[in-house]
C-alpha cells in the first residue's frame, strides 16, 4: 500500500509476470504469496521457474509443496533434494527445511549431527539473510545434548542469536543458561534489553528473570534466609529448586510492579 492502494491481487499477478518473464528474483516471492492464498497448483508453477533459473528461495517452496502434497504429487525423496538444491543456492529457509528432515529421518536417514550442521548454516546465513528459527533449533540440539555433546556456551550464544530477532522461546532461556555458566547479568542484558524494547514481552520478562538469578546469588552468599517475588515466570520453577538447594525461603506474591 505504499503510493497506491493495497492490492494482493494485483501485487501476485505483478510478480506472477514478471517471474515468467524470467525475472527470477520475483518468483519465489510471487509462490510465497500465492501459497498463503491456498492457490498451490499456481504458487508451484512460479516456484519451478524460479527453481529452475537457479533462484534458492523458490526451490525452498518448491520443496515445500512438494513436501506436503499441495499443487504437485507428494514426493518426500523429491522435496529432500529441492531443499539439498535450495540449501546449495544460499538460501537459509531452504537450509533449514533440509536439517529438518535430517533431524527427523524424512526422506533421509535421520541425523542429527547432520541436522546440526545444516542449522548452524542457516543461522548464519548468506550475508543477506538469515533464518533465526534455525538458531533455536541448533541451540536446543546443543543445551539437551541431543545427539551432539552437550555444550551450554554454544546453546547460550545461539539462543541469543534467536533472542535478537524475537524468536519465541529463546530470550526466556537466557537467564538459567547464563546462570548455570556462571555469566555476569550484563552478559545477556544487552540483547534482552533490545528485544524487550521492540515490544517482545517474553524478552522483558527474561531481563526481569536475569536480574533475579543475580540478586538470588547475592542474597544466598550475603545469608539472606526469606525471598519475596512477584512469580508468573516461565523459569520459577529453576529458581525454587535454587532457592531449595541453597535453603533460602521463597514467598509469592501473585503482583508484578515493572513498566516497559
Amino acid at each position: 500500500g505504499t503510493g497506491v492502494a493495497k492490492d494482493l491481487t494485483a501485487a501476485v499477478n505483478a510478480l506472477e509476470k514478471a517471474c515468467l518473464g524470467r525475472y527470477f528474483g520475483s518468483c519465489g516471492v510471487g509462490a510465497r504469496f500465492l501459497i498463503d492464498k491456498d492457490e498451490h497448483a499456481r504458487a508451484a508453477k512460479l516456484a519451478k521457474q524460479g527453481c529452475d533459473d537457479q533462484d534458492g528461495d523458490s526451490c525452498y517452496r518448491l520443496g515445500w509443496l512438494t513436501e506436503s502434497g499441495k499443487g504437485v504429487t507428494a514426493d518426500v525423496a523429491a522435496a529432500k533434494n529441492l531443499y539439498e538444491t535450495s540449501c546449495k543456492l544460499e538460501s537459509p529457509v531452504g537450509c533449514n527445511g533440509l536439517a529438518n528432515m535430517h533431524a527427523a529421518g524424512s526422506g533421509t536417514p535421520k541425523d542429527v549431527t547432520k541436522a546440526l550442521e545444516i542449522y548452524k548454516k542457516a543461522c548464519e546465513g548468506n550475508g543477506k539473510q538469515l533464518f533465526a528459527e534455525s538458531c533455536k533449533k541448533a541451540a536446543k540440539l546443543y543445551a539437551d545434548g541431543d545427539g551432539v555433546a552437550k555444550d551450554t556456551k554454544t546453546a547460550l550464544a545461539l539462543y541469543s542469536r534467536a533472542c535478537e530477532y524475537n524468536i519465541a522461546d529463546s530470550c526466556r532461556l537466557l537467564p538459567q543458561l547464563n546462570a548455570e555458566l556462571r555469566g555476569k547479568v550484563e552478559d545477556i542484558t544487552k540483547v534482552l534489553e533490545a528485544s524487550c524494547k521492540t515490544g517482545f514481552d517474553e524478552a522483558c520478562f527474561g531481563q526481569a528473570d536475569a536480574l533475579s538469578l543475580t540478586d538470588q546469588a547475592i542474597a544466598f552468599g550475603a545469608g539472606v534466609a526469606v525471598i519475596v517475588q512477584p512469580g508468573g515466570s516461565r523459569n520459577d520453577p529453576e529458581v525454587v529448586a535454587a532457592c531449595d538447594a541453597a535453603g533460602v525461603a521463597m514467598v509469592f506474591t501473585s503482583r508484578r510492579h515493572f513498566r516497559h
